[in-house]
């Protein structure tokens, strides 16, 4: 044999070699961005969970300044909101629980529905504050309620809840709620806490 096939047949071996390094790089590439993808889709998740949760409390401060005896949202008086151990009574207005509320309406936007934006949703809880909830949860004397939020992002792949102490002095207009996180909460969660 001739040293030209010799040095053919080391080509073919060359060129295989790195066609396969190339197409363990592709596939590399591939995995990567697909996680980056993930990774993305994540966080919105979440940061609609936050965005929900934020809008139930901004919902509960509206239910608190326009409700005079906040002792019959803690008793569930008139309405039929369950205690639900460690988040409080879910809240109603009126006579409706304030459970799975959209934040973005099914019928507001085609475009919106279509997205799934109409599964971002909110729940609020209620209970008495730590020093009155010792002595009777349901009987609030200093008009100081904790307010427990849970919002879910899209498909309920992300829950965020919040938890702010809210008193009648902080429910007027122009004072809006400020959060700080306190730590992780039950489920793994991250929990936020107004600070007052």
């Amino acid at each position: 044999m001739s040293a030209s096939h010799n040095e053919r047949g080391s080509v073919m071996v060359v060129t295989l070699m790195l066609a396969l390094v190339l197409t363990g790089i592709g596939i590399t590439a591939l995995y990567t961005s697909r996680a980056g993808s993930t990774t993305v889709t994540n966080q919105t998740r979440r940061n609609e969970a936050l965005w929900a949760a934020q809008a139930g409390i901004a919902r509960a401060r509206e239910i608190l300044g326009k409700v005079e005896n906040w002792n019959e949202l803690l008793s569930g008086t008139g309405c039929s909101g369950s205690f639900v151990s460690g988040k409080g009574r879910e809240l109603c207005d009126d006579s409706a629980k304030v459970q799975e509320i959209r934040v973005v309406p099914a019928s507001s936007a085609t475009a919106g529905a279509a997205s799934g934006l109409e599964q971002i949703t909110f729940t609020v809880y209620i209970r008495n504050d730590d020093d009155e909830a010792a002595v009777d949860g349901e009987v609030d004397s200093d008009r100081r309620v904790i307010v427990r939020s849970e919002g879910r992002g899209r498909g309920g792949l992300a829950v965020v809840s919040l938890e702010a102490v809210l008193n009648s002095a902080f429910l007027g207009a122009g004072k809006a709620p400020s959060y700080s996180q306190v730590g992780l909460g039950a489920g793994g969660g991250n929990a936020f806490r107004q600070s007052d």
